[in-house]
């Protein structure tokens, strides 16, 4: 059998996949983890409660102690948990960056240390790509987020770098400001005074390491603190 992890199964898209899938793959066993709080229900999966092919786990995805053993126990997984609605995260911004953020990240961390996955699925939402006035965003597009719920989602999506960073000085020229001298120089002279200055910046490279460390045992549940 193929294990399948479908977190945030028991809302109301993810539920309709854990009842699809099993039906369409025979040799799936799918594993539904999910809190149930407001918008995760066990009536959504009536279903499949009861099949040999499906089990059922409450819990957090940001609890490593449940989330990290079931990733490493999956080839597949297909993450729908998130906080959801623009609204609510107008409010209470801080539960959707815990979970659709740092929850998230526990997955991800997990997926790293997991030798038997062959593939990591991350439902997204449109409105990572803000406000479009006309058309239709395609998934090539810049990311926009406009509220903390896209925010949240924007940021569980996206490893990687911005090609190019470039910022119009006129506002900060207007306060009296001028470069000293051309980007290339300064940024010549910057990189040989830490050379020059390891006093300033090892002590920081210490504490980096310390918060890795912290970071991978409170929610990974790897390593020690």
């Amino acid at each position: 059998m193929t294990n399948v992890l479908v977190t945030g199964g028991a809302g109301f898209i993810g539920s309709n996949f854990v009842r699809y899938a099993p039906r369409m793959h025979s040799e799936w066993h799918v594993t539904t983890l999910d809190k149930l709080t407001y918008c995760g229900r066990l009536e959504n999966l009536q279903d499949v409660m009861h099949s040999p092919r499906h089990t059922f786990v409450k819990g957090d995805i940001r609890d490593a102690a449940i989330s990290v053993p079931l990733v490493r126990a999956s080839e597949i997984v297909v993450h729908f948990a998130a906080e959801t609605h623009v609204d609510r995260s107008l409010q209470n911004a801080d539960e959707f960056i815990l979970t659709d953020v740092i929850g998230t990240f526990v997955l991800l961390e997990a997926s790293r240390q997991a030798t038997g996955l062959r593939r990591f699925i991350q439902i997204s939402t449109d409105e990572v790509y803000g406000s479009g006035p006309t058309g239709e965003s395609g998934e090539t597009e810049e990311l926009r987020p406009g509220n903390p719920y896209s925010a949240s989602k924007a940021g569980a999506d996206r490893l990687g770098h911005d090609r190019r960073y470039a910022l119009d000085t006129t506002k900060l020229r207007t306060l009296d400001w001028a470069p000293r001298g051309p980007f290339a120089d300064g940024l010549a002279a910057t990189v040989e005074w830490y050379r020059a200055n390891p006093w300033w910046w090892g002590p920081i490279k210490h504490q980096n390491r310390a918060f890795q460390a912290y970071y991978q045992a409170q929610y990974t549940g790897r390593g020690s603190v």
